[in-house]
């Protein structure tokens, strides 16, 4: 049944219904003890207001005696509540209304309430707006690559016609190998399956290739392209650019290294992460028990290949975007800090925003 008044669990609306119970500005508590267990507290706090309904998973909490609702909303979305709980059985644990109205909290007056309340809804909407600038840079780039990567749309400047090839025309794959005879005392980085997300090395581990895992055998050069053959749905590919030191990614990786006058390694990245390519690799899929390609597989796939010089030229304005949205991740975790520790230290009085008064008969 689809109606006009939201019907609310504790972390969001579960439904939309033609009946209202509850009218007002409340705030919502979480009592399923599993979910605070799991998010701990992140997830179990929304402050509502308006015309609405709400199932039996949630304390409906509401300000008395001039004390403010959405500063019990913040105060409960900054409180672990994990030590009211109350098991319920061999392994449920509840928040129960009796454990919630026996909780003490120091509560500041009225107007410093307001304050706090207020400089916390100014750091959530900041997060939200960058949130979605993040979410419209994403989409961009998404039409950019969809237009730049197929021809669709050419840079001002070039008009030569692309050609269709496949990646064995334009690069080599695992062009170097560690064989056995390497010296088991060599050193090098390792590279992991597990060290990509997403065109972003997260880690490495130090090796020697006596002790090194059986897979670490490809020696890297900046400028190679990972490709991922070990559910490449997961996208962990990744543009070699190290240059100090010994490096070798795992065998789960295809490294691709382009002819310098044919292609540009920045212009096969982007490739990798477009619809094309992971529509050409659904196919290889298709039927397959086992998530998994091989660097054959790489190299017949076949793209448009504009002139080496407009494949740069393209990777740079990608690039660019990728520097923008670089850019607006780091506002947004900043934004997220300054929120956490604001909550940290305006509910539990650490900083106040209202100056106490002072106490009748005190000294000046």
């Amino acid at each position: 049944m689809v109606g006009p008044y939201p019907y609310y669990g504790p972390t969001d609306v579960q439904g939309w219904i033609n009946e209202y119970r509850v009218d007002g500005e409340y705030a919502l508590i979480g009592e399923d003890g599993d979910h605070f267990l799991k998010w701990r507290k992140q997830r179990m706090t929304l402050l509502v207001r308006g015309q609405f309904n709400v199932n039996n998973h949630a304390h409906v909490v509401r300000g008395s005696a001039g004390n403010r609702t959405d500063w019990f909303f913040w105060y409960f979305a900054h409180r672990d509540l994990t030590q009211y709980l109350t098991r319920q059985g061999a392994s449920r644990y509840k928040l129960t209304k009796a454990a919630l109205l026996r909780l003490r909290c120091a509560i500041p007056p009225p107007a410093e309430q307001r304050r706090i309340s207020e400089a916390l809804t100014d750091a959530d909407t900041l997060i939200d707006t960058l949130e979605q600038l993040l979410t419209k840079q994403r989409q961009i780039k998404q039409g950019a690559m969809q237009e730049l990567l197929t021809g669709k749309r050419r840079l001002p400047g070039f008009t030569n016609s692309w050609k269709r090839l496949q990646v064995k025309d334009v690069a080599e794959t695992d062009p170097d190998s560690l064989g056995v005879n390497t010296d088991p005392s060599f050193r090098f980085n390792y590279i992991s399956l597990e060290s990509v997300d997403r065109g972003v090395l997260t880690g490495f581990v130090e090796h020697s290739f006596g002790t090194a895992p059986s897979r670490a055998r490809r020696p890297l050069r900046p400028g190679d392209v990972l490709v991922s053959t070990v559910r490449p749905n997961l996208q962990s590919h990744l543009l070699f650019a190290q240059v100090a030191g010994n490096w070798v990614a795992s065998t789960g990786f295809c490294v691709i290294r382009c002819l310098p006058h044919l292609a540009s390694p920045e212009f096969v990245h982007a490739l990798v992460f477009s619809e094309d390519f992971q529509h050409q690799i659904d196919a290889v899929l298709a039927g397959s028990n086992y998530p998994s390609i091989n660097s054959s597989d790489v190299l017949r796939l076949e793209f448009a290949w504009p002139p080496v010089e407009e494949q740069h030229a393209i990777a740079q304005v990608l690039t660019d975007i990728d520097a923008s949205l670089t850019a607006l991740q780091a506002r947004l975790t900043k934004a997220r800090q300054l929120k956490q520790a604001l909550m940290q230290v305006l509910l539990t009085g650490r900083i106040r925003l209202v100056a106490p008064r002072p106490v009748e008969g005190a000294a000046a």
